[in-house]
């Protein structure tokens, strides 16, 4: 059997209007414009800054942009992202911007397999299969749990209820924080949210969650999360400073 062909891939700072940053991937790449992922895309027409970084070493920085292009993809969150146009480069940035495309790492692609498909239950969010730990926190006390997957809207958990602790009683509604405990860049994310479902066979047995209140600093800590897990999988991150930036790439 043939092998999928591989996609180029390099990393992407995005600083937006407000000077918040965003790190994501880059899927694709051109003199033109690049399509970047993303689980909370800007709105159509933002103007923003965007810095690239290739495994290779090479950087190029503040690229005037715009969003000409957004996608939500519920059903595969590497298709989930904004295309950006670069309307304007100098000689410089064309020369770089070409050597780094000429250096873009060869990743495997998005793996279809990890993106979990949930049409009948009209999902808004990409939800993807992913290996975390996680605290979850109630009245009754705290309990270790397994994220099996998530996404920006909320997650499905294996609760770990040991025989010495309290039974965590969970039903339809009931309210906990979860503490997400695996981040990138060493970041922890603790979220309210409430019992959505309660899963049995033959569907994964779990407790899935609704994120309640999800502010957007939070909201961009869980897309980070969810486009470095899925896009590039590999942990841990570490961080690194070049000309062009500051970027989250994988250890060596």
């Amino acid at each position: 059997m043939s092998q999928p062909a591989r996609r180029p891939l390099c990393h992407a700072t995005c600083t937006l209007p407000s000077g918040e940053s965003l790190h994501l991937i880059a899927t694709h790449v051109s003199l033109g414009g690049a399509f970047i992922v993303s689980m909370v895309p800007p709105a159509l027409g933002t103007s923003l800054l965007v810095s690239l970084y290739a495994h290779g070493g090479t950087a190029v920085a503040h690229l005037d942009a715009r969003v000409m292009g957004v996608r939500l993809d519920p059903s595969d969150a590497s298709k989930s992202g904004f295309e950006v146009l670069f309307p304007q480069l100098d000689d410089d940035q064309r020369a770089r911007l070409g050597k780094l495309i000429g250096e873009m790492r060869h990743g495997e692609p998005p793996v279809m397999g990890r993106v979990v498909r949930a049409r009948r239950e009209g999902r808004e969010h990409p939800r993807v299969a992913v290996h975390l730990l996680a605290q979850v926190r109630a009245d009754e006390g705290s309990y270790s749990a397994a994220v099996k997957n998530v996404s920006i809207s909320g997650a499905l958990l294996s609760i770990d209820q040991p025989d010495d602790a309290p039974p965590l009683q969970l039903a339809v509604g009931r309210r906990i924080r979860l503490l997400l405990i695996s981040a990138p860049d060493d970041e922890s994310i603790e979220i309210d949210a409430e019992v959505a479902r309660l899963t049995a066979p033959p569907e994964p047995t779990g407790v899935g969650l609704r994120f309640l209140g999800l502010d957007e600093a939070r909201a961009r800590m869980l897309e980070r999360l969810i486009v470095y897990t899925v896009i590039m999988d590999e942990t841990p991150w570490d961080t690194v400073t070049v000309p062009g930036g500051r970027f989250l790439v994988p250890q060596p």
